[in-house]
């Protein structure tokens, strides 16, 4: 085994001669070496020492050169992806229907008693999403329904199940995943 050591000024490795490479190898294996342009090569690389910009290299996820969506920005900063919700909405059922807060929904149409449709700003790709509602219970057996599902619209319902009768309810809630 040889070892060259500098203790007190920079050690100087020289390959004379043009096209000759400097090659660092364990136990008869290289790996890495320095061309006589300069260019290094390595097997492998201890990544947390490196800084800086690393030549030649190609991204495969999301960087400055990407060339693909990986993820979309609303314009109201939110972002879309299939693990975040499409839409959902927070809204006051009773008298006046108003939204409280949203995502994707741009207003609630009051179709009657306990009766409502949750309006999308950007339409669904389809109408097979899934969507849960619920709210505040007005009465002790209430239910949120979802009465039925378009690219543009969800329809919800607040029902009594005791006698199967629509009400108006104080705080309602949606929320859409899908496409």
């Amino acid at each position: 085994m040889s070892t060259i050591k500098s203790s007190t000024e920079h050690l100087t490795l020289n390959a004379d001669g043009s096209g000759k490479d400097i090659k660092f190898q364990a136990n008869g294996v290289e790996k890495a070496s320095i061309s006589s342009t300069g260019a290094f090569t390595s097997t492998s690389i201890d990544a947390t020492k490196l800084s800086g910009t690393v030549p030649n290299f190609t991204s495969t996820g999301i960087d400055d050169n990407a060339t693909s969506t990986a993820i979309t920005i609303t314009s109201d900063g939110r972002g879309l992806s299939q693990f975040t919700a499409k839409a959902w909405v927070n809204f006051n059922g009773t008298g006046t229907v108003a939204i409280r807060d949203s995502h994707n929904v741009s207003s609630v149409t009051d179709y009657g008693t306990g009766d409502y449709g949750a309006n999308f700003s950007n339409n669904m790709a389809n109408s097979n999403y899934n969507a849960v509602s619920s709210g505040k219970f007005y009465s002790w057996d209430s239910s949120y329904l979802i009465d039925s599902t378009t690219t543009s619209y969800l329809q919800i319902a607040s029902v009594r199940s005791s006698n199967n009768t629509y009400e108006d309810t104080p705080i309602i809630t949606a929320i859409v995943f899908g496409d």
